[in-house]
């Protein structure tokens, strides 16, 4: 969503669009990880930090893979606040990870 080398403005946002891999899938567990490198692709290379997690409800598995979550990330001087909205039924979910600059 956000690369290394890009200038972000204070508060400024990315977003993506995700949906449940399968049709009966109660939830998604978002995993945000850093690295100091230029490029990465793979959350266990060398170099690659776990910065924190977080969970988005899922019900409505009547629904099937059709149920939009909104992920979007704000990038703050101090903190990354990720912000989860479940289209379906409009609940959103929060949290803030705080950076060691």
């Amino acid at each position: 969503m956000a690369k290394r080398g890009i200038q972000v403005e204070a508060n400024q946002r990315f977003s993506a669009m995700m949906y449940p891999v399968v049709p009966d899938q109660v939830g998604m567990l978002f995993n945000f990880y850093y690295t100091t490198k230029k490029t990465a692709e793979f959350c266990d290379e060398p170099g690659m930090y776990k910065l924190g997690e977080f969970r988005v409800e899922l019900p409505d598995t009547h629904l099937g893979t059709n149920r939009p979550v909104t992920l979007e990330l704000c990038f703050g001087a101090m903190e990354i606040i990720a912000i989860a909205k479940n289209e379906t039924n409009g609940k959103v979910y929060k949290t803030t990870f705080k950076l060691d600059l």
